[in-house]
């Protein structure tokens, strides 16, 4: 089914078109993000999770979307046990000016894998570094993780807490970058632009709203 973009000249949700690896957690996750100013949509591949994978379904997808000039397009994978090169090649994609101009693009990924990110929501990560340590642990804040992502696990103040800690635990390395080191991740910086760009739309449409009331 084509996707359909609400139009009007006033106002319109900024898009996120996100490339994930798994079908359901990630997308139970970044659907939480939705709301009355941005729109994101996760994308998972039907033939596999690798990161070139991944990056082939977004590509993919792109045509499906009305995409608007200052959306995004952003690709979330593990590091698992993936060849370097598929890494570097989401990485090169995300930096390259010449791939979907007019659109932000951006690239995330988690060391060992997503689970990671979801932890810091509970607690600092740094003694649970391996994916069945993550697993585990968040089995103990989420006792029916498996099956699906509920909202009020996730709350605006946990979102802001895990990107503090992803934050610290990156350190001085580059977020644009990838964390080889495991019990790392950059998935904030997605969380963290989506959050900007719901603000800057929420503030936009306030001050049209009581740009137009003035007029009346």
């Amino acid at each position: 089914m084509q996707f359909s973009r609400a139009s009007g000249k006033r106002f319109y949700k900024r898009l996120f078109l996100v490339g994930v690896e798994g079908t359901r957690t990630e997308c139970d996750y970044f659907s939480m993000f939705n709301s009355p100013y941005v729109h994101v949509i996760p994308v998972a591949s039907r033939e596999g999770n690798s990161p070139k994978r991944v990056l082939s379904a977004l590509k993919a997808a792109i045509p499906k979307y009305q995409l608007r000039e200052g959306d995004y397009l952003w690709i979330v994978v593990d590091r698992d046990e993936w060849p370097e090169e598929e890494i570097e090649l989401c990485r090169k994609w995300a930096q390259d000016p010449k791939e979907s101009p007019g659109l932000y693009k951006g690239f995330s990924l988690s060391n060992p894998k997503f689970e990671f990110w979801l932890l810091l929501h509970f607690e600092d990560g740094t003694k649970h570094a391996t994916s069945k340590a993550c697993y585990e642990a968040l089995r103990e804040h989420l006792p029916d993780y498996g099956k699906s992502l509920n909202r009020s696990d996730f709350d605006a103040a946990s979102v802001v807490t895990a990107c503090q800690r992803a934050r610290m635990l990156l350190g001085s390395a580059d977020p644009a970058d990838w964390p080889r080191e495991a019990g790392k991740t950059t998935a904030f910086t997605l969380c963290e632009a989506i959050r900007r760009v719901d603000q800057e739309e929420a503030a936009k449409l306030l001050a049209e709203l009581s740009g137009s009331a003035q007029h009346e």
